[in-house]
């Protein structure tokens, strides 16, 4: 699936619709799998995430019945809305040791390693590399350098994963200190800093920016690294910074996709209190496919970039798209999600109990909903592919630890946690 969009362009036009929707397709199977495997028996935690996903259909479904959005419309753009939630419970409710785990990170860091060299490859050889891959349809250059995207399709989905990689080393850096790990970390922020996306750029930023509030020693580490990077790459980030100031903040809201579905986006919210405008309607990638007739309410037909003959940016955010479809009560129901879960990791943290591999999977978790939440201001990541996948992925195998991980407590604190299960036993035997 990572490599999803990349086999696809690789294919004849028939077989590779069908390959787009690989991801749907092992989402559908897989979640039926899950449900009759569970007996159909629902956890607390499992059922009050699942009362939210309920909740965030249900708005959607309402507001697509008041505006009487087609029904093949609002099929389609349910399940693109809540396909996310379904992954993280399909993911959530596997059975994961820390054996499969450690697999997975390995086969993370071959992938990560991979992408590494396939982008110095396009950073040397853009031209000759892009033409072999078929992906030369998007060529965009920023500070006289070509935006690098390795073996992707997109230089944003490049520097997205190129973080992701580094957040694990990060993670396990934090943990257990190898100087290697750091290094690890410093090489793939820098790698996807050539992505040339000021939202990688910013999630970087602030994750460094939370882990040195921990201790002062990292902010002071981070204060260093941070003067180095300017004397480096400072007219690079000035650059980066004001054109992306000159794009999307300083211009009239008319003149900037992104800044129109951001208006326009609040501006249903309000409107249409507490509902949206219905599934596939506003901001969407069904919207754009079928252009949604919203755009011409507002005005939106006209702005560069969401026009009906080509409307490039229409995904170009995933906030708007949200309180636009499903309303006000549906985007805080479907916060509400990332914060639960972020604070059932958090609070797995700080256990004293938890092994420090354990601790390495739970901070990294940690790291990629953040790096999610920053890069969410720009991108359809929640359901983008192949990003929402990982995240998703991770988010559920996390979510998994929390509620059922005893192989993550110390051996200590294994013993202690059966003598105490086999007391209960006894007690209730006698």
């Amino acid at each position: 699936m990572l490599a999803q969009d990349l086999i696809t362009i690789q294919m004849n036009s028939t077989l590779g619709s069908y390959l787009s929707y690989m991801d749907e397709f092992f989402i559908i199977g897989s979640i039926g799998i899950i449900i009759v495997k569970s007996n159909f028996r629902i956890k607390k935690s499992t059922l009050i995430l699942s009362l939210v996903t309920i909740g965030v259909l249900f708005f959607g479904l309402l507001s697509s019945a008041i505006n009487q959005v087609p029904i093949s419309t609002t099929l389609a753009g349910g399940l693109l809305t809540i396909k996310g939630f379904l992954l993280f419970f399909i993911f959530k409710n596997l059975t994961m040791n820390g054996n499969n785990i450690r697999q997975l990170i390995r086969f993370f860091k071959v992938l990560g390693g991979l992408a590494a060299v396939f982008a110095l490859v396009d950073l040397l050889f853009h031209e000759q590399f892009r033409n072999f891959l078929h992906t030369n349809n998007l060529l965009d250059a920023r500070s006289n350098l070509v935006s690098v995207q390795s073996f992707f399709i997109h230089p944003g989905t490049y520097g997205w994963f190129m973080v992701f990689v580094g957040l694990y080393y990060l993670s396990h850096y934090l943990v257990h200190k190898p100087k290697k790990s750091l290094i690890f970390t410093i090489v793939f922020f820098i790698l996807a800093f050539l992505s040339l996306r000021f939202k990688v750029l910013l999630a970087i930023a602030v994750i460094l920016t939370l882990v040195a509030m921990k201790k002062r020693i990292y902010t002071a580490a981070l204060a260093c690294v941070g003067i180095i990077i300017y004397l480096f790459f400072g007219d690079m980030i000035n650059n980066l910074t004001m054109l992306t100031i000159d794009r999307y903040i300083s211009v009239d809201y008319m003149d900037s996709a992104r800044k129109a579905l951001y208006h326009t986006g609040f501006t249903i919210g309000f409107h249409d209190f507490p509902l949206g405008e219905g599934f596939g309607r506003f901001g969407s990638w069904i919207a754009r496919v079928d252009y949604s007739p919203v755009y011409y309410e507002y005005g939106l037909q006209s702005v560069y970039g969401l026009s009906p003959d080509d409307p490039k940016w229409a995904t170009d955010t995933y906030w708007p798209s949200i309180i636009g479809e499903v309303g006000i009560l549906g985007t805080i129901l479907f916060i509400s999600f990332f914060i639960y879960v972020m604070r059932g990791i958090y609070v797995k943290l700080h256990d004293a109990r938890i092994r420090k591999n354990g601790k390495v999977f739970l901070l990294f978790s940690l790291f990629i909903i953040i790096q999610s939440l920053v890069e969410s201001l720009g991108e359809q990541i929640f359901n983008g592919s192949p990003q929402y996948i990982f995240i998703f992925a991770v988010m559920g195998m996390a979510a998994s630890q929390v509620e059922k991980g005893d192989h993550l407590l110390s051996s200590q604190a294994s013993v202690q946690l059966y003598a105490k299960r086999k007391y209960a036993y006894d007690s209730s035997t006698v």
